[in-house]
């Protein structure tokens, strides 16, 4: 920085210009000043150019004029890391999110191609070219790990069937798994289909076979484990199934 006898001799010397030229030598680096210094004192003066909305100028100034002193600035600056991440979207956004990139149409077994689309003043039923929807959540995000099936209705008036069902729903409830109990008249394709719509990641059926072994020796008894993605169906004992 220039020194203030320094400052005020080029205020002498450049008049209306010696705030200009001044504030040009405060926007030099130290680099610069040092060059300018020692050109001033090969040649007793230095060229020193002013572009500003003044116009463009160039002064000479004389050697005595720059006089200069270095400083030492001390700044406390205080730095953190942000450690909380503020979304600029909603829960909206993310469930469409999460429905977007795990819905989709499962195609029926049999399906003919593609026919062109009916003439107009033509009839077509809507119901039967409806297609079984799939919400393919992980299991770790589903809201639902599993739903308990009867195969019909016939099991569930048996007399064991409460019995089975209660020790099941208490082993998944022991292993922390969130279920659900359909016991419904419809079909069990229909509640398969409905389980899937749901993002039921499985489904455990329990049949006539399963109320027999359940009857005979509890530790025995054997049901059908289904995965919703790849329709897959395993046999597994009741007792483990869960884990």
């Amino acid at each position: 920085a220039l020194l203030t006898q320094a400052a005020a001799a080029l205020g002498k010397s450049f008049k209306k210009d010696a705030k200009r030229v001044a504030g040009k030598l405060d926007e030099m680096s130290a680099e610069e000043l040092k060059a300018l210094k020692a050109t001033a004192e090969a040649e007793g003066k230095a060229s020193l150019t002013v572009s500003d909305c003044g116009g463009s100028d160039t002064f000479e100034i004389a050697n005595e004029l720059l006089v200069f002193e270095a400083t030492t600035t001390i700044m406390h600056v205080e730095k953190y890391t942000p450690n909380v991440i503020e979304p600029s979207f909603g829960i909206d956004r993310i469930l469409t999110a999460i429905y977007e990139h795990t819905y989709s149409v499962r195609a029926k077994e049999g399906d003919a191609p593609e026919e062109p689309p009916p003439k107009k003043g033509d009839k077509k039923d809507s119901t039967a070219d409806a297609k079984p929807g799939v919400l393919a959540f992980p299991p770790e995000v589903a809201p639902y790990k599993c739903v308990v099936l009867p195969l019909d209705m016939r099991i569930v008036r048996e007399c064991e069937y409460a019995g089975m069902r209660d020790a099941l729903r208490a082993t998944l409830s022991e292993q922390g798994l969130q279920y659900k109990v359909d016991e419904s008249g419809a079909s069990i394709g229909k509640r398969y289909a409905r389980s899937d719509e749901l993002g039921i990641p499985f489904a455990i059926t329990i049949d006539e076979d399963c109320l027999k072994q359940f009857k005979a020796d509890a530790a025995s008894a054997t049901a059908t484990l289904r995965e919703r993605d790849s329709t897959r169906q395993v046999r597994l004992a009741l007792s483990t199934i869960a884990q």
